[in-house]
């Protein structure tokens, strides 16, 4: 990996498998595990930097002086150095962001902002708080180092001389490389009895995300369940090397401009990977049971609605999707999809249910947490009790004509 790949904001998307596959294979041999313990740090806080003589005054917390309740020390390294080593975009994200360096055993770590988290972890400290880098917060996690030292395993990436610490875990992590996406993808072909199609990947420094689709299965669902949409399956892979995920495996259906996720798989970083394992558990998780909403949609296209604009209120209902998308958010997106109804058109089930499910492409306002949490429960609009919507929609209290308004 080059210096710009080891910035924090780095980042690399794109289509081509063949790439996908170079890079992780570059970002797993760039990266080491360092096992060590918390004691032995040394924490470099910026005290002030002398444009003067061209160097940067430094805080030194460590074991030494938490024992003896001294005063840090002070060390300097000279600024050309450290541009040098870490190219003007690394000086500035130093600069700017972190603000520490992290020594142990005589080698210097220029740690991440999400290695500052990791540290605090390894005190027993956590909160908003402990990515200020702060001279208080070095002294007080030298403190708890010296008082109840921890065995951590350091995660760092290398270019050249420069080891960037990307984070800081505990002696149980178990390091799961992201190139092991490579080898769980390798199997979805046999698996789905389809060639996948990789429509976009994203690798960053912290977490690794990519997109199949399997187009062929969308040609088999028009044909065996003849329904006027269609539906094309897909997963997605997300991993961290980094300790801020588990690897997951997420199976969606592509229905329109919407991706609605419907079943996930999750394996956490922790005892021994097997792949062959994972790739059984993603096909029974995932794969085996792609064929239900087909399935069930063609089960909602027998069913007509009388009433769309009270039973699509009536299933929202059953979902709880105003909990999930909240009131301002939620209440805007139902308003639009009921105005979208016409008291001409026959509806059946299978409309209120793909008009639900719709509408993760029309949220446009708002956090991508909001969203996630939308997507994942208009899905559940295609399983909820339509004859007990109906019948809801039906004992509507109705004022007699005389003196209705």
């Amino acid at each position: 990996m080059n210096k710009e790949q080891l910035l924090d904001a780095f980042i690399e998307t794109g289509n081509s498998v063949e790439r996908f596959r170079e890079l992780l294979k570059e970002v797993a041999a760039a990266t080491t595990l360092t096992n060590a313990e918390t004691r032995d740090f040394q924490l470099f806080s910026i005290r002030e930097i002398n444009e003067g003589e061209g160097v940067i005054i430094f805080h030194v917390y460590d074991y030494e002086q938490s024992v003896k309740n001294e005063p840090p020390k002070l060390a300097k390294i000279k600024t050309g150095a450290l541009i040098d080593l870490l190219g003007e975009k690394g000086y500035k994200e130093f600069l700017t962001k972190t603000r520490f360096l992290l020594c142990h055993n005589g080698v210097m770590y220029f740690p991440s902002q999400n290695a500052l988290g990791g540290l605090a972890a390894r005190a027993e400290l956590s909160g908003y708080g402990v990515f200020d880098p702060a001279h208080e917060l070095f002294a007080l996690l030298a403190r708890r180092f010296e008082r109840d030292s921890q065995e951590a395993t350091l995660v760092v990436r290398n270019a050249g001389k420069l080891k960037k610490l990307v984070a800081c875990m505990s002696k149980r992590y178990a390091y799961v490389q992201q190139k092991l996406m490579c080898d769980i993808m390798d199997g979805f072909a046999e698996d789905m009895g389809s060639e996948p199609v990789c429509t976009g990947w994203e690798v960053s420094q912290f977490f690794t995300r990519v997109y199949f689709d399997f187009p062929e299965k969308a040609d088999d669902f028009a044909k065996t369940y003849a329904l006027p949409s269609n539906i094309t399956p897909g997963i997605c892979l997300y991993t961290s090397d980094t300790g801020d995920a588990s690897f997951t495996a997420t199976g969606f259906y592509n229905i329109g401009r919407n991706r609605i996720p419907f079943n996930i798989y999750r394996k956490k970083h922790s005892g021994l990977v097997d792949v062959k394992g994972i790739q059984n558990s993603i096909k029974h998780t995932v794969f085996d049971r792609y064929t239900k909403l087909p399935q069930r949609l063609c089960e909602l296209i027998n069913i007509p609605i009388d009433k769309p604009r009270e039973v699509t209120e009536g299933i929202l209902d059953q979902i709880g999707f105003i909990e999930e998308a909240g009131k301002r958010i939620g209440g805007k997106l139902v308003e639009v999809i009921i105005s979208e109804y016409n008291s001409s058109i026959p509806y059946t089930a299978y409309d209120i249910a793909m008009s639900i499910m719709s509408i993760p492409g029309r949220f446009t306002d708002g956090a991508e947490s909001t969203l996630r949490k939308i997507e994942a429960v208009v899905y559940k609009a295609a399983y909820a009790d339509y004859a007990r919507a109906i019948k809801e929609a039906e004992s509507d209290f109705v004022l007699p004509p005389e003196i209705a308004a």
